[in-house]
Order: C-alpha cells, then sequence, then structure tokens
C-alpha cells in the first residue's frame, strides 16, 4: 500500500510575480533500475520542469524513490511546481520568486488531476500537449541524467535495455505499435501456447504473400509465435533446428518480463498508452502451475508468476536458441505480419477450445492498423498431415504467382486463361470488355515489340 501524498499549502503563490515564462513538466522514467524492498528491479520516475520561453532552461528535477515503478501522484507533481516557484534558480542570484505565465504537461492524467489547482491556487494557465507536439523536447537530458546515475549510484541496466526501441525504424510510427501492441495482447489473452505445440502450424496468405506461423512456448523458446516465409526452411527448423540458408533471419514476436523490454519500448507505450495485457488471470497461472511442477519446475513458474512475461518483443535473431545479445529488431514489414499473426492465431485460439484433428482452411477479413486485410488462413495439426502442406504450399504458391488481368485483377487459373493485349503483348485481360475499359489509360503507350 502507498501513502497518499498531501498537497502542499500554496496560498502564497498566487501573490508572486507573474513572468511571461512558458514551463514545461515532463514525467519520465529513469532508464536504469533500482532494487525495490521486495528485491525487484523498478525503474524509477524523474520529474524534470524546463522553460522553454522565453529561454531554454532546466528549471529542476527530482528522482521519486518512493512508490518506486509507480506513476507519480499528482499531488507530488504539484508540489513540485509550487517549491520552484518559491526558490529561484542558483544561477539567477538576483531573480525572485516568481510564477510563470503558463504550464504545459504532457501527462493528461496528471493534466485531468491538477490542471484546475493550477488555474484556481497558483493563478498559471495550464496547458496539454500531446507527446507529439513535444516532438521529444527533454529526452536527451533524461538520457544524460541515467547515465549519471548509473555511473555514480546503484543503478543498473538490463543487457536489452539499451536495444533500439520500434519507433527508431523506418517508417514505423506510434499507431503500427499501437496496433502490433494491441493484437499481441489478444495474442496473449488467448493464450495460445497452452494448446498448440510448435510443430502444429499455421499458413497465412495476404497481399500475395505466405507466412508460416509456429506458436512458442511450450519448447525452449518463450511464449509467443515464431514466423517465416519459405516452407522448406520450416521444414529444416523443425526437424534439425538448423537452417538451409544460414544468411536468413528468424523473426518472432516473444512474450517477456519488463525488464527484458528496450527501454525505448517501455517509455513509448508509456507515452503513447499502448495495450499491456493484464497478467493470466489466477486460475490460468494456477493450471499452469501444476502442469509445470509436474515436470519439475514448479520454482520457476513461480517466479514468472511474480514477474509476468506480458510485454510484446518483435525480434529477429540469426541463430537457435536466441541470446538478448544476438537478437535485433525486425523489418517494417514484418511488424505488419506478426500483427497479422497475433490477431489470426489469437482468434483461432479463442474459438476452438480444443485442438482440432484436421487441417482447417478460412478466409477472413481482419482489420489491421493500415485497414482492411482480406486474408486466406490454414491450420495443420501434426506433422502427419504435412504430405498434404505440401500440396497446399505449391497450389497456393502457384495462385500467387499467377498472372492477373489488368483491369479487374482476375487471376489466371484452370478455368481462365488470359489474353494478350493484340498490339503490345504485354498487357493481360481477362474478357474483351476489360480491355475496353483500359483502353483510354493504355492506348498512349501501346506500342508493338520490336523484332
Amino acid at each position: 500500500s502507498q501513502s497518499r501524498v498531501n498537497m502542499i499549502s500554496a496560498d502564497d503563490i498566487a501573490d508572486l510575480k507573474k513572468t511571461d515564462e512558458i514551463w514545461l513538466v515532463l514525467i519520465r522514467r529513469v532508464r536504469g533500475y533500482v532494487e525495490a524492498n521486495n528485491g525487484k528491479m523498478k525503474r524509477p520516475y524523474l520529474l524534470v520542469l524546463y522553460e522553454i520561453a522565453p529561454n531554454t532552461i532546466l528549471r529542476g528535477q527530482d528522482v521519486l524513490y518512493s512508490r518506486l515503478g509507480k506513476f507519480p501522484q499528482p499531488e507530488v507533481v504539484f508540489n513540485f511546481l509550487v517549491e520552484i516557484m518559491r526558490q529561484p534558480l542558483k544561477e539567477y542570484e538576483n531573480q525572485p520568486p516568481h510564477r510563470p505565465s503558463t504550464v504545459i504537461f504532457t501527462s493528461k492524467r496528471i493534466y485531468q488531476a491538477i490542471g484546475k489547482n493550477v488555474n484556481d491556487i497558483l493563478r498559471v494557465m495550464p496547458k496539454l500537449w500531446t507527446e507529439e507536439e513535444n516532438q521529444g523536447f527533454g529526452d536527451d537530458f533524461v538520457v544524460r541524467y541515467s547515465k549519471k546515475l548509473i555511473e555514480k549510484f546503484s543503478f543498473g541496466e538490463s543487457s536489452a535495455s539499451t536495444k533500439p526501441g520500434l519507433l527508431t525504424l523506418p517508417d514505423v510510427k506510434p499507431p503500427l505499435v499501437a496496433d502490433l501492441f494491441k493484437a499481441g495482447a489478444h495474442f496473449y489473452r488467448a493464450a495460445p501456447w497452452r494448446k498448440f505445440n510448435h510443430s502444429q502450424l499455421f499458413t497465412i496468405t495476404w497481399k500475395k504473400e505466405m507466412r508460416f506461423f509456429m506458436v512458442t512456448g511450450n519448447n525452449f523458446l518463450e511464449s509467443g509465435f515464431m514466423m517465416e516465409k519459405d516452407w522448406a526452411e520450416v521444414k529444416s527448423l523443425m526437424k534439425t533446428r538448423q537452417r538451409i540458408n544460414p544468411d536468413l533471419w528468424f523473426n518472432a514476436l516473444f512474450f517477456v518480463q519488463e525488464v527484458a523490454v528496450p527501454f525505448d519500448d517501455q517509455d513509448g507505450q508509456e507515452r503513447y498508452g499502448w495495450e499491456i495485457a493484464a497478467p493470466l488471470p489466477p486460475e490460468a497461472k494456477k493450471e499452469e502451475e501444476k502442469e509445470e511442477e509436474k515436470e519439475g519446475e514448479g520454482e520457476k513458474k513461480k517466479k514468472k508468476i511474480d514477474d509476468p512475461e506480458n510485454w510484446p518483443l518483435p525480434v529477429k535473431f540469426a541463430k537457435l536458441p536466441p541470446t538478448v545479445e544476438d537478437i535485433e529488431r525486425p523489418e517494417p514489414k514484418e511488424l505488419s505480419w506478426m500483427e497479422l499473426g497475433a490477431r489470426v492465431i489469437g482468434n483461432f485460439a479463442s474459438q476452438n477450445p480444443s485442438v482440432p484433428e484436421n487441417p482447417v482452411f478460412k478466409e477472413e477479413t481482419i482489420f489491421l492498423h493500415s485497414g482492411k486485410a482480406s486474408i486466406q488462413y490454414s491450420f495443420w495439426p501434426s506433422p502427419k498431415t504435412w504430405d498434404d502442406l505440401d500440396q497446399h504450399v505449391e497450389k497456393e504458391t502457384k495462385r500467387l504467382n499467377a498472372p492477373t488481368c489488368r483491369t479487374c485483377g482476375k487471376q489466371e487459373d484452370d478455368t481462365l486463361t488470359l489474353s494478350k493485349c493484340g498490339n503490345c503483348k504485354q498487357r493481360l485481360y481477362c474478357s474483351r470488355n476489360c480491355q475496353q475499359q483500359d483502353w483510354k489509360n493504355h492506348k498512349p503507350i501501346c506500342r508493338k515489340p520490336v523484332e
């Protein structure tokens, strides 16, 4: 339990001189861990106050060692503001205590909790900025200050802490990561690793590509799934745990403890509100604990319950099993596939109380960050069905590579043969009507091939 902090008396602040200064309050977590009383490693919160106009000046900072790992109480932030208004900066000895004209918050929670008090008691205009409006202001200071704490005090980092965050990848924006986390939370709540093993495969076809998914968590890997695009590589992996082409990467979405997540992703989750699933409910925990106690791993499971492995970690790595040092972040395109895989497998696990005995084939529309996705997926319950899976992959590959009508997009198959433009011999059409519809666009560039 945490004792409530009282808001200090601030009746004198309204009488202080009001300036044209604009202050910015940042609430960030230190990029380092300290040990809490319960022995767990936690990241304390850091309050930072900047004057951003007319000058850019750091006016104060405070590491909150109480309530380790918990978001600051609004009263703490209010008291922090009052104390700084009463105490001018040492660098400005002649500057008397004073009020700014405006205080900007980037935390909606704090703004809603104390904004009225800032206006009514301190007589200062409160304002709310989004993180996009803040544009990362103050983050460099947090990094530098955290390094000092690590160098001089008992702060530490995990081996994963300084790995690059998802938002550092090219073309990856907060909405994509938000939907990936949301899909990951859905997958985690469905807990597919309790039903499926790594030899039971999912295939998903989307945008003329196919991916293979293997649920992990009941073998030597963390809970989640691995993703592969080459069927021959999948079979090699299943039989030998080795790749045919050693230069290729494995891609996976694992669920891990918070301490195994890069600082950048932890901070992004807090700033943008990316969804993290609550730990498994008590009855599910007990069920899993009994299963692992039978395998002589009861102690390991008890630790997992204390530190839930519910943070999604998208990674790529070169060899099995991966180490923290070996993992890197996936290509942006693969993040969309991971979002899709998490939704499809999560839905399938929720809809099927038991593992189907026979292969399953479905077509669905899934809503992703990029919009509607029309997909086909299949589930293969055992290696005994892999001969049929070979045929399925061959058929799907042929279909995906089949030429399409320039106008309507119909694919060539056993029942439809596309016809080439009689003049240029390049464009393909399924009918005379489609060719006529496209003629306005095609006519200016249609040329007979040079012999």
